[in-house]
């Protein structure tokens, strides 16, 4: 099995975080935007892409702040796919937020969610979530592990 290397934009705008809207048969969650790196792309190249794909905005790509891995099988998802995420600060430089992706079967739009009430969504990778309420962004990069 491969394992897919993914880069995911954290976009803060008054004490809210930009996420995608997901949903399947039988969830919905939300994710930061971003995903698959494509060979030959940097991963900054592949987040601005990303994010242009998913949410219809540019970004300016910051500092890197977090390192998640997903295991499926932890999870009880052995049909998924091994990931390893880059979480990138970013500043949107412009655009207008809407959701445009056509390609991923599960995005259903894209929304702002305040940063106080990550813990009550379904909001992945839960180990950002206590950062972001307290403010410690400063004190990134960290490797949150294997995690969902």
């Amino acid at each position: 099995m491969s394992i897919r290397t993914a880069a995911r934009a954290v976009i803060v705008e008054d004490g809210r975080l930009l996420v995608t809207e997901n949903e399947s048969d039988t969830d919905r969650w939300y994710l930061t935007p971003g995903g698959g790196q494509h060979a030959g792309e940097t991963l900054h190249e592949t987040l601005r892409r990303e994010v242009r794909e998913e949410v219809g905005i540019e970004v300016s790509v910051g500092p890197l702040l977090a390192v998640q891995e997903f295991i499926p099988e932890n999870h009880g998802r052995p049909d998924g796919q091994q990931q390893t995420n880059f979480l990138f600060r970013c500043e949107r430089t412009g655009g207008t937020v809407e959701s445009v992706n056509d390609d991923d079967p599960y995005q259903i739009g894209c929304t702002w969610l305040r940063i106080t009430d990550l813990d009550t969504e379904a909001f992945f990778p839960k180990g950002l979530t206590p950062l972001l309420k307290a403010e410690e962004m400063e004190k990134m990069p960290i490797y949150l592990g294997e995690t969902r």
